[in-house]
């Protein structure tokens, strides 16, 4: 479809102003204990029977250690099982993006979480070539 500037929009397009609608539960949920010694908590539907409610809590309590709490909690995950790389076409021209800019709470943040992935070996720095 045109747009303003002799363009056509595609639907699909992020620049665009639309705000999209996230996924919502299909029902209430309500947030379950499933440790008493560390505040592990998951959230599970309203509608259950009270029996299966209780069975399902139980079970998740028993299976608690198999839930990732945090980074730490998944040591030695192969590059096999998950990976992200960049297909790059040769034949395309490398364009640079502008260095951006963030306010110095959200930085350290941002270094923080990135230091902790680094640490457990999530992550890793790599260099490419430059050619610019």
């Amino acid at each position: 479809m045109p747009n303003d500037k002799g363009g056509t929009e595609r639907p699909d397009d992020p620049r665009d102003d639309n705000v999209t609608l996230q996924a919502q539960p299909a029902e209430e949920l309500e947030t379950i204990s499933i440790s008493d010694t560390q505040d592990r908590q998951v959230r599970i539907g309203t509608s259950l029977s009270p029996s299966l409610r209780t069975d399902f809590i139980t079970f998740l309590r028993a299976n608690s250690e198999v839930f990732a709490w945090s980074y730490n909690d998944m040591p030695g995950i192969s590059p096999d099982v998950i990976s992200h790389k960049l297909s790059i076409s040769p034949s395309f021209k490398l364009v640079r993006q502008k260095r951006r800019s963030y306010d110095a709470e959200l930085y350290e943040a941002m270094k923080t979480e990135v230091d902790k992935l680094q640490a457990i070996g999530f992550i890793r720095e790599v260099t490419y070539p430059r050619f610019w």
